[in-house]
């Protein structure tokens, strides 16, 4: 059998002690190190060097599930976890109220049977973000009304006014410029310049007007609406007691306002109603007066088309009433 004899203990010692272990780079250069401490320079291991990266950020600690990073202010990597969709803070009032910051992207609830103010205030004194969006609505039945504090102009239709019409009815606020915000109501403002009133009807005639009596009832009813439409009813009954009569010629029948009457030489419908005499009842339709124009009154047309006069029908003026509902232009 061959014996080796070649690798001594001393041979195997300088074998190990040339034995690179460890390298670095030093300036451009790669230095490798030997077991036994001595080094071999082996040259430039390095390139040119590449473009500069962005600088790194830390990520917030904390945020729970589902969150989002949102940045929140101009500062460079200023983040905040945040939810991805949350629901609505519900705020609510129970008097007249300032906007505050809080109430951005969340709802004012205003609670009160009395009419109050909402108000936003001036950039100067709340800046409020540009797209901030907060939402009103009025739970109950008192009038709420959208103002702009000095220097804010709200935004909106001219055929709404910002007042919200009691419980239920809700608008929403958006900022788009420094003292500018839009006020969208999803159709829930509304502007009645005159909201349900009363007024006293009565009925003239063209050649004798009628004498009502003693005890003889008169109640109308009537509305504007930001249109300047006017809607409402009337009901006219003679008196019981004195000496009621019914006059002579054709009634004209008091409206609420002047109206427009927009056939100048013919005669507009704005209504209808009902003369009742006695045990009859007549139906027709209420006009302005065409020929006589004047848009404070009108007439009713019975008996296809003769105008209501004292002639039909007959009966007792004691028993007549006459009840008519209108609906028009205000003038």
């Amino acid at each position: 059998m061959a014996t080796v004899t070649g690798l001594t203990a001393a041979r195997m010692g300088e074998i190990e002690g040339q034995s690179v272990i460890d390298g670095s780079i030093v300036g451009s250069h790669l230095i490798l190190e030997r077991f036994n401490g001595s080094t071999i320079d082996a040259g430039v291991v390095t390139g040119p060097a590449g473009p500069t990266g962005p600088p790194g950020t830390e990520v917030p600690t904390g945020g729970a599930q589902g969150q989002i990073l949102e940045k929140v202010s101009a500062t460079d990597y200023d983040f905040v976890w945040t939810n991805f969709l949350r629901a609505v803070a519900l705020s609510t009032k129970t008097a007249s109220y300032v906007l505050v910051l809080g109430d951005a992207e969340d709802m004012v609830l205003v609670d009160n049977v009395a009419a109050t103010n909402v108000t936003v205030p001036p950039n100067s004194v709340t800046a409020f973000p540009l797209g901030t969006r907060i939402r009103i609505a009025a739970i109950n039945t008192g009038l709420v009304s959208i103002l702009g504090d000095t220097g804010v102009t709200l935004r909106y239709p001219s055929t709404q006014v910002a007042t919200l019409l009691g419980r239920g009815a809700s608008c929403e606020l958006i900022k788009i410029n420094t003292d500018e915000w839009i006020l969208d109501g999803h159709g829930n403002l509304a502007d009645y310049s005159v909201p349900w009133s009363l007024f006293t009807p009565s009925a003239t005639a063209t050649t004798s007007g009628p004498t009502m009596g003693g005890n003889d009832q008169r109640k109308g009813y009537y509305s504007i609406d930001n249109l300047d439409r006017v809607l409402g009813g009337a009901t006219i009954r003679f008196g019981s007691t004195g000496s009621p009569g019914r006059g002579s010629g054709t009634y004209r029948l008091t409206l609420p306002v002047q109206g427009v009457d927009y056939e100048d030489q013919d005669y507009t419908c704005i209504g209808g109603g009902v003369v009742g005499i006695g045990v009859t009842h007549t139906a027709g339709s209420l006009h302005f007066n065409g020929v006589t124009p004047s848009t404070n009154n009108a007439v009713l047309a019975i008996n296809g088309g003769l105008f209501l006069t004292h002639a039909a029908p007959a009966g007792s003026a004691i028993d007549m009433n006459i009840h008519y509902h209108f609906a028009y232009d205000k003038a």
